[in-house]
């Protein structure tokens, strides 16, 4: 079962904190999200702790919870330009590459359908990919 399924999407939390760096509203997200995006996981102490993502390209401060503990983009795998510039992490499209071939929201799609895509581990936010390809 793909990660973009209506049964997946629909089980996403809706709680929404904000962000104690830019006070923007950031939604709960999956450990293994965070896991799958750390360069050293094993630093970091997971246990009973909700952690939520700040989406504001503008902000230092990827994931927190509310004990105050911060990741930011030097504990991460991405880094801050290629996050902004990536529409589909699951297959690594970027904005050009869309603005060049725009059927690749078709591809993508596809392989969603297929249950090959892996948002809920390759994008940060730990959200389907798939919304970020508007024609």
């Amino acid at each position: 079962m793909s990660c973009c399924t209506k049964d997946q999407t629909k089980n996403n939390s809706t709680k929404k904190i904000k962000c104690p760096s830019c006070d923007n509203d950031s939604h709960l997200v999956n450990h293994k999200t965070i896991l799958y995006q750390l360069k050293k996981p094993w630093l970091f102490d997971f246990s009973d702790k909700n952690f939520y993502f700040c989406s504001s390209s503008k902000c230092s401060v990827i994931y927190f919870c509310e004990d105050n503990t911060t990741i930011g983009f030097d504990e991460l795998k991405i880094q801050s330009e290629s996050m902004k510039n990536t529409l589909c992490f699951c297959f690594n499209i970027s904005k050009l590459d869309f603005q060049l071939q725009p059927n690749l929201k078709e591809f993508v799609s596809n392989q969603t359908k297929k249950g090959l895509c892996a948002c809920e581990i390759n994008n940060p936010s730990g959200k389907c990919c798939l919304k970020n390809l508007k024609s």
